[in-house]
């Protein structure tokens, strides 16, 4: 607190204390919104991931099931 008359400590300390109350609050929300991204970008990667290897898996099947056919 800056000394001096007792209004100006007063505005002081609470200027303070309400930065200090709303400046987690703000940052919280950001962190939120940075892990959702996050959470949302991997859900998406997932999900592609998972079509292509059910994409994949189902031609290389086919190739084999092709070569048998011709094999036999």
């Amino acid at each position: 607190m800056v000394p001096g008359p007792e209004g100006k400590d007063k505005i002081v300390g609470e200027t303070a204390l309400g930065s200090l109350a709303y400046a987690p609050q703000a940052q919280q929300h950001a962190i939120t919104k940075k892990i959702t991204r996050m959470l949302m970008t991997t859900k998406k990667f997932i999900q592609n991931s998972f079509i292509w290897i059910s994409v994949y898996s189902t031609v290389l099947v086919m190739i084999i099931e092709i070569k048998n056919y011709f094999r036999g």
